[in-house]
């Protein structure tokens, strides 16, 4: 016999973007357990979070998403390295990202591909991987908007094809 033991339906459908960006967790959710990864508890409980973060609407749907997203990198054994180089170790500040290296990469292992980024949205991908909402919060659009952008070509890069309702996410 099942349960329900809370719905999250009314608070998500309410809103488009809500809708949207909790469509793209639940499908990531099922790619990453069908083919990458081994359903487990901690994963679950991200998920009902994040779903309960999202039906109360108190943080925006993107952000809630992008923090789901590398949470789940990070419990898949994905996280981009966003401290010291991917490639050799070395510590930061590093200002380019290379997904295929797995994180931030200096400038003697950068290699073609890898993407300029900004110091503050190397910043606020820590934010959003530590769940420090105000900090996640104080951003401006263009660095949630370019955190966003990598957070998504990560998880394409490790599923190996993308999330096709992360298309309908309204940024």
């Amino acid at each position: 016999q099942v349960v329900t033991i809370e719905a999250f339906a009314v608070g998500i459908s309410a809103e488009y973007g809500r809708f949207t960006a909790a469509s793209a967790m639940l499908e990531t959710t099922d790619r990453l357990t069908d083919e990458f990864v081994d359903p487990n508890q901690r994963g679950f409980l991200m998920l009902v979070g994040a779903l309960r973060a999202m039906a109360e609407g108190r943080i925006p749907p993107p952000l809630v998403l992008d923090s789901f997203l590398l949470r789940t990198l990070a419990v898949s054994g994905w996280a981009p390295e966003l401290r010291v180089c991917a490639s050799c170790g070395a510590d930061g500040p590093h200002h380019a990202i290379d997904i295929r290296a797995g994180g931030l990469v200096c400038t003697p292992c950068r290699r073609p591909g890898a993407i300029a980024v900004r110091q503050s949205t190397i910043e606020h991908m820590i934010f959003l991987l530590a769940g420090d909402w105000e900090n996640v919060l104080d951003a401006d659009e263009t660095v949630m908007h370019e955190a966003g952008r990598l957070i998504t070509d990560t998880m394409t890069w490790h599923l190996e094809r993308s999330v096709r309702s992360l298309h309908y996410v309204e940024r």
